[in-house]
């Protein structure tokens, strides 16, 4: 399983929210993903990290715990910073969890594509981007989480009421549970094809 079955699986999700724990884990399971996965509200300093995710393999437990499903067991340790509101906890915590499937490697041009076509995004005043991401590709994560939050159903299915203003980013924001600034840039018409990079059709 990679981060690409996981965008294309909830993306024909018509509901939101997405839950991590108990829509994304279960699904990952289902994949084969077997790692031990824990969440951890932390101290950290949210202008330089918002999360981490440390993988290990637990050498110092029992043999039986260590080694289930015939090979060594792995822990994820996902840490996601307690200050920052849900909504950045969810997308956070989803983008680190996606790298337990899918490190983000080799993926500079396409991460630089993504960015090229982000950029051209006007949005509402107060409503930039977070730009504090150390790399392109760990950006390319962020928004791979976004996909995976906000099912391309959901947009498909949201678009017109949003269009004719009987629907504001506000109110899609707090139904898909994501910071505002991405649901500006979710239901922008960049989006479709930043997410035909994340998600190329078959």
């Amino acid at each position: 399983m990679i981060t690409l079955d996981v965008i294309r699986h909830f993306g024909a999700s018509p509901a939101a929210p997405i839950d991590i724990e108990d829509d994304i884990i279960p699904f990952l399971r289902d994949g084969g993903i077997r790692d031990d996965l824990w969440f951890w509200p932390v101290e950290l300093d949210d202008s330089k990290l918002r999360g981490k995710l440390v993988h290990w393999e637990p050498w110092d437990y029992n043999d039986d715990w260590a080694h289930d499903y015939d090979r060594p067991r792995r822990v994820g340790d996902i840490y996601v910073s307690k200050s920052l509101e849900v909504p950045w906890q969810r997308v956070i915590a989803c983008k680190e969890l996606l790298h337990v499937l899918d490190p983000p490697t080799n993926r500079v041009a396409e991460a630089a594509e993504v960015e090229r076509l982000v950029k051209r995004i006007v949005l509402p005043l107060g409503s930039e981007l977070a730009a504090d991401y150390k790399t392109l590709t760990d950006t390319m994560g962020l928004y791979e989480a976004l996909a995976v939050l906000f099912p391309w159903r959901v947009r498909e299915n949201l678009m017109s009421a949003y269009l004719a203003e009987k629907l504001t980013a506000q109110q899609i924001a707090e139904y898909v549970e994501i910071p505002l600034q991405y649901v500006y840039l979710v239901m922008s018409d960049i989006w479709p094809q930043v997410h035909g990079i994340l998600c190329p059709p078959t």
